[in-house]
């Protein structure tokens, strides 16, 4: 028995990207929350516009432990290589729904998140849009730590 095993040469672009954000959460009482975020993209070199997204969502804390959130997002995106500039963005809509857990460990905390995405593509080609849209789902799963070095007494 004869096994061949081929490997195709990867192409590995470098990029240097300035990402900026905005990212804005208003409190309306200790369980529902409103978060709001603007994302710009652009490469260096040239300088030529990635893209930009906007983002809507609302929180609810059901414990001090769990955490649901729901909402928004329209992404812009211009173009994936500097050197090639289209006359069109293509415009992407995202619904996305969330569960979070976190457990505080004195001075540590262990945070999981489970989100899932509706994410509809407008269709184009590389000279136009074109009519309708695809739509793919995204399942995402986030784990992460937090440790606070230092905490200020009369915190609000």
């Amino acid at each position: 028995m004869r096994l061949l095993y081929a490997q195709t040469e990867k192409n590995v672009d470098h990029q240097s990207l300035l990402w900026t954000r905005y990212y804005n959460l208003l409190t309306i009482n200790n369980k529902w929350s409103v978060h709001t975020e603007f994302d710009n993209r652009i490469f260096i070199n040239p300088v030529e516009e990635n893209l930009y997204a906007l983002r809507l969502q609302g929180r609810y804390k059901i414990n001090p432990e769990i955490e649901i959130g729901a909402g928004f997002a329209y992404f812009s995106v211009a173009t994936q290589n500097p050197e090639i500039n289209y006359d069109f963005n293509v415009p992407e809509y995202r619904g996305q729904q969330d569960i979070t857990w976190k457990k505080d460990f004195n001075k540590f905390a262990l945070i999981q998140r489970f989100q899932v995405e509706e994410r509809f593509f407008h269709n184009a080609n590389k000279e136009e849009l074109l009519p309708g849209t695809t739509f793919f789902w995204r399942f995402r799963c986030r784990i992460q730590g937090e440790y606070n070095f230092w905490k200020k007494e009369n915190q609000f």
